[in-house]
């Protein structure tokens, strides 16, 4: 009885773990279209604020006002998450962004770089694979920071004349890829605009054009950041489905050990039964 009791705990058990991996695909799932749908919106702003900022840069060159000057270097900013559930996928983002930066400053060790490397884990994975090169370790609150925390870091790298951003990008929820992101040059070109239409600008166009510059490079940093989620979530969907469904092979095994054990304990109540019937026939007799 005592192994019967034992299984029917474990069945229990087992049953719970199932509904928390549903409960929790269920939230991937709907939190995988949010954040698809915030990527759309996303995209669609960012084209319309670089007609803007294309239609107030083409003034200013126009003018031959100055333009601030970049700085010559290159930022690499690697993303990862705060949490240790994405091993499968940003231990290989870590490894593509070792071999790219390693090429990079192998090939061109004159061009200064600078290395970011956002989340917890990052340094972690860094670590593991003995990456030699210096970065400074970025940590927000929460894996998708706040607009306070995105405008504090974008005043720290707008100056420079490249950004890349390492990152997951979601191609299908089975399938997430490393890729690199140049959010510096990632603008799509408008149409042209007619070149008689006069314009008056205010405040002065240099003021203009650093405000929509920010604004751009904040979006599409902040559409790296999207992407990585989205392959984040895609990757914990899959997960707990895969959790689900060994938590069904589970409740197979128990639930088959469980009715073993209790046609065992029929069985040996049965002959028990008829042995007692024996021993009675044969006092009778």
């Amino acid at each position: 009885m005592s192994n019967i009791k034992q299984l029917e705990q474990t069945l229990s058990n087992a049953q719970s773990l199932k509904m928390i991996t549903q409960g929790y695909s269920e939230i991937s799932a709907s939190k995988l279209q949010t954040i698809r749908t915030n990527m759309e919106k996303n995209i669609s702003f960012a084209r319309e604020l670089g007609d803007i900022f294309h239609l107030v840069k083409k003034e200013v060159i126009k003018r031959h006002l100055p333009l601030p000057p970049k700085k010559p270097g290159m930022v690499h900013i690697l993303l990862t998450s705060n949490n240790r559930f994405y091993g499968n996928l940003e231990k290989p983002l870590a490894r593509y962004f070792i071999s790219a930066t390693n090429s990079l400053v192998a090939n061109q060790p004159q061009l200064q770089n600078i290395f970011f490397v956002v989340g917890k884990t990052g340094p972690i994975f860094l670590q593991a694979l003995k990456y030699s090169l210096q970065y400074q370790s970025v940590v927000f609150k929460e894996d998708l920071p706040t607009t306070e925390e995105f405008i504090s870091f974008i005043e720290k790298i707008k100056s420079y004349q490249t950004i890349l951003v390492y990152h997951s990008r979601f191609k299908t929820v089975l399938t997430q890829f490393p890729v690199i992101s140049d959010i510096t040059q990632s603008l799509i070109k408008p149409q042209e605009i007619e070149a008689d239409i006069k314009y008056i600008f205010e405040p002065e166009l240099q003021e203009i054009q650093d405000f929509f510059e920010r604004q751009i490079l904040q979006i599409l940093f902040q559409q790296t950041f999207l992407e990585s989620e989205l392959a984040r979530t895609s990757a914990r969907l899959m997960a707990m489905d895969a959790a689900e469904n060994n938590a069904n092979d589970y409740l197979k095994e128990i639930k088959r050990n469980l009715a073993l054990q209790r046609r065992s304990i029929a069985s040996s109540k049965a002959l028990e039964m008829i042995n007692t019937l024996v021993n009675m026939q044969k006092a009778t007799t």
